[in-house]
Formats: structure tokens, sequence, C-alpha cells
């Protein structure tokens, strides 16, 4: 008979099986984190073109009611929205309509900044 003991099989991951799930983990944590990322600055993006386009609007409102005519080209100004100041810029075009000018209003976050919203519209003389 034999009385050796037999050493028992032991049960458990290999270091190299570990170490394989880790950096596949890893690997989709990484995945996940970027997708969030790319998500916020989308969404920032989006905030910046929504509140530039109500600046626009509100420019454009305030040129229709305004008594100047013709709207003047080249016009600047600022105006806050969101708790920020918003840089706008103001190109009147005449028309072949005699009585009617193109305006477009041009919004930037900073003052000598990019475009980030830009909204045109017609204005006729009252």
């Amino acid at each position: 008979m034999n009385t050796r003991a037999r050493p028992a099989r032991q049960a458990g991951f290999t270091l190299i099986e570990v170490m394989l799930a880790l950096s596949i983990f890893t690997m989709a944590a990484l995945a996940a984190l970027q997708v969030a990322t790319e998500h916020l600055r989308s969404i920032a993006l989006i905030e910046e073109r929504a509140f530039a386009t109500m600046v626009a609007s509100n420019r454009m409102a305030e040129v229709h009611i305004s008594d100047n005519w013709p709207p003047q080209n080249g016009a600047t100004g600022q105006m806050q929205m969101a708790e920020r100041t918003w840089y706008w810029r103001q190109l009147s075009v005449e028309t072949v309509t005699d009585g009617l000018r193109e305006v477009t209003i041009i919004v930037s976050a900073e003052e000598e900044g990019a475009e980030a919203a830009r909204i045109s519209g017609f204005v006729g003389q009252r």
C-alpha cells in the first residue's frame, strides 16, 4: 500500500491570470473615463453655444426695437448672461430693397475670442 499523501491541488488563479484580468479591467476603466471626459467637454460646448445664441438673439431684439436708422455697422459691446460677460459684434449690410438691412450679430466668450454664435436677420426702417 502506498501511504504517501498526495499534495492537494490548490484552487485559485495564477499570477499571470490575475495580471491579465487587471490589465483588461484597466483598459476598460480608461475607456470609460475617456468617454465621460468627452461627454463633459461636449456639454460645456453646448452650454456655451446656447448662451451665446441667447446673447445674439437679445442683441438682435435690441436692434429691432431701436429707433436708430440705419443699424450701425461694426458696433461692438458686451452683455452679461449666466454670470459671464459675452462680447458681441454687429455687422450691417445694405440690401437691394430700400429701407431694409441685413444685420448679423457675432458673439464670443472673449473680447477677441473665437466665434461662439452668429445669427442674421433683416431690419426694416420704420
